[in-house]
């Protein structure tokens, strides 16, 4: 995944190689918030939502691919990943930390 993008319409493709259930979310921050993405994982959830705008998202369990299609606008973008560690299967649910908290988060610009 590249650190920027040109605006317009993308297509995004998630294959998981893992072991893992994993999802793609992809949100954008909305123009004026300055707070970075780890700060904004810390707020609460109804507080986030009001500063970011969710623009796509998918999932795949383990050895599959998903795409995700999304019409970009200019601005700070980032992608994670909320499943739990440990989820399997949408039969198994983890109970680990959610694996953005692992590293599963990357950030990327919109010109």
């Amino acid at each position: 995944m590249p650190s920027e993008l040109d605006s317009g319409v993308a297509s995004f493709e998630f294959e998981n190689g893992g072991t893992e259930v994993h999802q793609m979310v992809l949100f954008r921050r909305n123009d004026g918030v300055t707070e970075t993405v780890d700060e904004l994982l810390a707020m609460p959830e109804e507080e986030v939502e009001t500063k970011t705008t969710m623009v796509a998202a998918t999932g795949a369990a383990p050895g599959e691919r998903e795409y995700a299609i999304a019409d970009l606008t200019p601005g700070s973008y980032a992608m994670l990943c909320f499943v739990p560690e440990g989820t399997t299967s949408e039969d198994a649910y983890g109970t680990g930390q959610p694996h953005f908290m692992r590293g599963m988060v990357f950030e990327f610009t919109v010109a």
